[in-house]
């Protein structure tokens, strides 16, 4: 299954995941054009067949959250228009099914040092995802 995920953010992180080949990287977009131009270009490119997408969080700011819910819901709707389904998955969730249990986000970069925070978020999340469904 190939699987696009990525961990929502002015700077974000995206995996792309087929199998065992996985490639991983960082981008920028600090408005909603320039967000929704790099997830076109995302699933232009490496055609998903599913969006994974971090679960939106409240951080207990009004404007962060809106933020994230509005970058969630473009790239959703890019994926919906490219029929691609599109799901959230909870950060914790993920770890805990690529570890096999419960692990703090800062024991997975003392890990996995070699990549920056939101890249390996979205590794995660591609991972756990995989984990999640393709074991049932």
């Amino acid at each position: 299954m190939k699987i696009l995920a990525i961990d929502i953010g002015n700077q974000y992180g995206w995996c792309y995941k087929n199998g065992k080949d996985e490639e991983s990287g960082m981008g920028r977009c600090n408005d909603l054009i320039s967000w929704g131009s790099a997830i076109k270009d995302h699933i232009k490119g490496w055609k998903p067949e599913i969006l994974v997408l971090s679960q939106t969080n409240n951080f207990g700011n009004w404007n962060a959250t809106r933020a994230m819910l509005l970058k969630a819901g473009v790239a959703f709707y890019l994926a919906g228009k490219a029929d691609i389904p599109g799901i959230e998955l909870n950060d914790s969730s993920a770890r805990k099914a690529v570890f096999g249990k419960a692990i703090k986000k800062k024991e997975v970069q003392d890990l996995m040092p070699e990549y920056q925070a939101d890249q390996l978020d979205a590794i995660i999340l591609a991972r756990g995802w995989e984990k999640l469904n393709l074991e049932c």
